[in-house]
């Protein structure tokens, strides 16, 4: 909650808790029909208690699950670990995570965490 004790975009709260913006909107509005957060401008938020000036701050999309999935599948035709798919993408770990579990759930990928992941072998490029 300290993180927006100032106002802050929804962008910015989005990838502060590593989620994409719907989501982060979503848990905002759920803040905000418990009284802990309100909407100063639009797309912008702070704290129930914030007293300044109602700011606008320009609003930035985050990457899309689609987009991180694209991303992601492109670096999975050798065996790749979660640390090594952030490091070579710089998508969050957390995000890295949630986007290897659903291809994994999709039956796209094989393989665990501990010995990595890698597209299944009809799907890799020879």
């Amino acid at each position: 909650m300290r993180f927006i004790s100032q106002p802050r975009s929804a962008g910015e709260i989005a990838e502060h808790i590593e989620r994409p913006v719907p989501t982060a909107t979503g848990h905002l509005r759920a803040m905000m029909e418990r009284g802990l957060v309100r909407r100063i401008a639009f797309g912008t938020y702070a704290l129930a208690d914030y007293t300044g000036p109602a700011v606008r701050i320009p609003q930035r999309r985050s990457q899309s699950t689609r987009e991180m999935r694209s991303t992601i599948r492109a670096h999975l035709g050798d065996r790749c670990s979660v640390q090594g798919l952030h490091l070579r993408t710089g998508i969050p770990e957390r995000a890295v995570r949630v986007t290897l579990r659903d291809l994994w759930f999709s039956g796209l990928l094989e393989g665990d965490e501990t010995s990595g992941y890698r597209l299944v072998k009809h799907l890799r490029q020879s």
